[in-house]
């Protein structure tokens, strides 16, 4: 996410952004399981565990940038809505004037042993 138009604090401060993440995954109806953060001199890198899968987040307030990674693994129900939620609301979040979304879909069958 480019050119970013949020609060500043969003972009240089993870203690500042995780509240705001954290009810943003809440909303969307994900199950959070943990948060690891590392802060750096300015951005930071954010990890949040699911247990449909994972969030991160990696900043460079210097030049109001955020990269971010929103995997799913949805093997019993369909919680590609949950994501599109989350991410909608990362957007507005950040407020980026430019995104380049890279989104796949990949379904895979499970077998089960069931006969």
């Amino acid at each position: 996410m480019k050119e970013c138009r949020c609060h500043p604090v969003f972009l240089s401060q993870s203690k500042k952004v995780r509240p705001e993440v954290e009810r943003l995954i809440r909303a969307a109806g994900l199950s959070l399981v943990r948060h690891a953060s590392y802060q750096f001199d300015r951005g930071y890198t954010s990890v949040w565990l699911f247990k449909q899968s994972h969030l991160s987040l990696h900043s460079w307030p210097e030049y109001n940038f955020v990269t971010l990674s929103l995997e799913v693994c949805s093997f019993k129900g369909d919680d590609a809505s949950k994501i599109d939620k989350l991410h909608t609301g990362l957007l507005k979040l950040f407020k980026p004037t430019h995104t380049s979304p890279k989104k796949s879909t990949v379904k895979i069958r499970i077998p089960t042993n069931d006969v």
